[in-house]
């Protein structure tokens, strides 16, 4: 996946933290990886040399559920 990809249904960009498996707010800077950089917008898309997608976003997901779960991840759903 490339560093400009978006959502082709609601196009939000899919390289960002809040699309990261490491994404944890919980966590210093929201991140697992300790030697990530500071991305201070975690909706927008990165360089971070780290990034690995989430299980929400894996290609081969349904149209459906992926959306379903970016709207959780970007509306603080549950």
């Amino acid at each position: 996946m490339g560093r400009q990809t978006c959502c082709p249904v609601c196009s939000a960009w899919l390289h960002c933290c809040m699309a990261c498996r490491f994404y944890d707010t919980s966590r210093f800077n929201d991140c697992g990886e300790p030697a990530a950089d500071r991305v201070v917008d975690k909706e927008v898309a990165n360089f971070c040399d780290y990034w690995e997608g989430s299980a929400a976003i894996s290609p081969g997901d349904d149209t459906g559920g992926a959306k379903s779960e970016l709207e959780k991840l970007f509306k603080g759903g549950s």
